[in-house]
């Protein structure tokens, strides 16, 4: 900001260095010099520094050649602004990272502000007229997941205010899978000793299964190690396809049951026999008096008996 400090001094006898300007914001227990070895009457243009205070003065003081000196301080206090203050916020969209600084325009003749990360100045954002109150936003992009340094500078007629404020913004890093155990889906399984690889937050990758040899083919009478024990020759084929186990087991309570009851001798006792023996013409018996004894027992051994059913 550039203000005119005007004065007049009547004294005729001014001495080498009659007149100089000052300025102080502290009601001059401390002051700066604005510039010295001025005319006796005139005016001065002077860009204000970024300095803070509220009650910032001008003084004039003139020196005769006697070396009496005389002052005026100017009658009302003005305000000095320094840096704008300001916050950063990290902000991550779609899966990048942002800083995000917020400010109000301070006025007073600012041309400028920078916005500074890490001391590089990143934007660069001219002021036209007053801003004081103007809100300010910008969001400038990072890369790596830590700390920045941020800072935001006013400037005016190539004047940067002094001692800017620093503030940090931190961004923490995503975590990570290091290994993954027991993974389901899909027949795929990672191992600790793999190393499967980390995933993004929230899916777990697991690697595939190494190809494994193909199976060696059995020659002659070889064992082919499977669980069934089966001995495989060059003619002899298994029917993967039927399970005879239900009908060992039928078979085998069949010829049990026949032996239990009886049975199991009409059963290999021969079809045709049976059934000659049912198909014979009876014959009437004859009286046992009437016959030898030896003939009595021929008799009885011809004589059929009817057909038996089969047993189970």
């Amino acid at each position: 900001m550039t203000v005119n400090v005007t004065w007049e001094a009547n004294d005729t006898n001014l001495g080498l260095a009659p007149i100089e300007l000052r300025y102080s914001i502290d009601d001059f227990l401390t002051s700066e010099l604005i510039a010295s070895d001025l005319a006796n009457t005139g005016t001065y243009s002077w860009t204000i520094p970024f300095i803070s205070g509220t009650s910032a003065k001008v003084k004039v003081i003139v020196a005769d050649i006697q070396g009496n000196i005389a002052q005026d301080i100017s009658d009302a206090a003005f305000t000095v602004n320094s840096n704008p203050i300001f916050t950063v916020t990290p902000v991550e969209k779609s899966g990048e990272r942002y800083i995000k600084a917020e400010w109000l325009g301070i006025g007073g003749g600012v041309e400028q502000y920078l916005i500074s990360v890490d001391g590089n100045i990143r934007e660069a954002i001219t002021v036209s007229g007053n801003d004081l109150g103007v809100p300010y936003v910008r969001e400038l992009k990072v890369l790596e997941a830590r700390k920045y340094s941020v800072s935001v500078v006013a400037r005016s007629m190539g004047v940067y205010a002094a001692s800017p404020a620093v503030k940090s913004v931190l961004f923490t890093a995503p975590a990570t899978v290091s290994s993954v155990t027991g993974v389901e889906g899909d027949g795929a399984a990672a191992s600790d000793s793999a190393g499967a690889r980390p995933a993004a937050p929230g899916r777990a990758q697991a690697e595939p299964p190494a190809p494994q040899p193909p199976a060696e083919t059995p020659e002659d009478g070889e064992t082919t190690g499977d669980e069934n024990g089966i001995i495989r020759g060059e003619d002899q084929t298994e029917d993967e396809g039927v399970n005879w186990t239900p009908w060992i087991i039928l078979f085998i309570l069949i010829i049990l049951v026949g032996a239990a009851t009886g049975g199991y001798f009409y059963w290999f006792g021969g079809e045709e026999e049976t059934t000659a023996a049912t198909k014979a013409p009876a014959e009437e018996p004859k009286k046992v008096s009437e016959q030898p004894k030896s003939e009595v027992v021929r008799a009885q051994k011809k004589r059929p008996g009817g057909k038996r059913s089969k047993r189970w």
